[in-house]
């Protein structure tokens, strides 16, 4: 299994949070991300996406103090692909159904669709 992975604080506390995109765990619908904070020695999951597609996005917009990032959505019954906003309700990401990214806000690409940068998770 290989993985994509992107450092950067998202919540302003100066640590960097990892946004890790896992190509092994795909489906129709795109890849499982993870989005993991420092916590002591190790990393707690913030987030886990089950399905979403590359290029990852910050954008310059916050949710209750977190970046909002962007992930592409389609198939997996999705006919139409769009950028989904992802937003931080306080306790996690979750993508909000009527939030289709605009396109106006956007910060820096994270991960982009570029699978020939992937690392294998166990090398």
């Amino acid at each position: 299994m290989s993985y994509l992975s992107a450092w950067v604080d998202l919540n302003g506390d100066g640590k960097r949070e990892a946004i890790v995109y896992l190509l092994g765990w795909c489906g129709s619908g795109g890849c499982s991300t993870l989005i993991l904070q420092p916590d002591d020695a190790s990393n707690k999951v913030v987030t886990y996406i089950k399905i979403a597609r590359l290029p990852i996005s910050r954008l310059s917009t916050t949710s209750h103090g977190w970046h909002n990032l962007t992930v592409w959505e389609y198939g997996g019954g999705i006919r139409k692909p769009y950028e989904a906003e992802l937003q931080f309700d306080g306790r996690t990401y979750s993508i909000s159904p009527a939030r289709h990214f605009n396109g106006t806000e956007k910060e820096e690409v994270l991960i982009p669709d570029n699978l020939d940068i992937a690392k294998p998770l166990y090398p």
